[in-house]
């Protein structure tokens, strides 16, 4: 009930605060984004549960599976909040149309908490297998009052601010459960930013610069996208170990084996 209610908060009170025409314009690519990351996210819940819950004794598996995890999904949400980002112009043309243009800067503003909505799931993941409700309760019911400030906060600045609050929430919310679940389970601290940041670096870097390039180039967002798109497939297989080992080891090496066993 209080994971239900945290979800959707910013739409549960904000009709209090601010004009329900902005609400409306607000919830359309904050529903959009959320439809898909719900979906992609989905996948985590139903590969790692089984796992988890199959050695959720042997803590020396549980930390190494915590950071293989993390660095894994870190990669992948990176790519995807980078695509989203990129791409805002083009969703918004092509399922919202052009009179809804001016709701680019919140759809790129709402697509940066897709990383943090990522962690969040691995945590949630982590706190089930292991059996920790009443904590799982507390941080729950704890974000939720953290939203609630966060929007009541946005909300003075309009839909924009609202946007910003729900970031901000969010990325709150999966510092604290990441911190909780190293602390318990006696992952350095050093151990896990190595985890995540590794693999994020390159795809950061290469988000921006296509960002920037967009007021500068011939079709703006498109060339951007395909930009990002080229440069990211060539980073990924022609200098795969920029993006950390774990992707090295169990990303890179499995999609080489396949096509390699395809040519024979």
């Amino acid at each position: 009930i209080v994971r239900r209610i945290t979800t959707e908060l910013d739409k549960f009170i904000l009709t209090r605060w601010i004009p329900v025409a902005q609400i409306g314009a607000y919830n359309r690519p904050s529903g959009f984004i959320s439809s898909i990351v719900d979906r992609v996210n989905g996948i985590y819940d139903t590969v790692l549960f089984p796992i988890l819950s199959s050695f959720n004794n042997d803590r020396e598996k549980l930390r190494g599976s915590f950071l293989t995890a993390a660095s894994l999904v870190s990669w992948a949400s990176m790519i995807v909040m980078g695509g989203f980002v990129l791409s805002a112009q083009i969703v918004i043309d092509i399922f919202f149309g052009a009179e809804w243009e001016w709701l680019v800067g919140i759809f790129r503003i709402l697509s940066l908490s897709i990383l943090f909505l990522a962690y969040s799931r691995i945590g949630d993941c982590y706190f089930r297998s292991l059996g920790w409700v009443k904590a799982y309760f507390y941080i729950r019911l704890a974000v939720c009052i953290i939203t609630l400030m966060c929007v009541y906060v946005g909300c003075q600045y309009g839909i924009i601010g609202v946007a910003i609050g729900v970031l901000v929430s969010r990325f709150v919310d999966s510092v604290i459960k990441l911190l909780y679940l190293s602390f318990k389970l006696s992952v350095r601290f050093w151990d896990l930013a190595k985890a995540v940041l590794t693999p994020t670096w390159v795809t950061m870097l290469v988000t921006i610069g296509c960002y920037m390039m967009t007021r500068y180039i011939p079709y703006g967002e498109y060339t951007a996208v395909l930009l990002f798109v080229g440069l990211g497939l060539v980073l990924l297989f022609a200098s795969p170990s920029t993006f950390g080992k774990v992707y090295y080891e169990n990303v890179y090496s499995v999609v080489k084996n396949k096509i390699l066993s395809l040519k024979k």
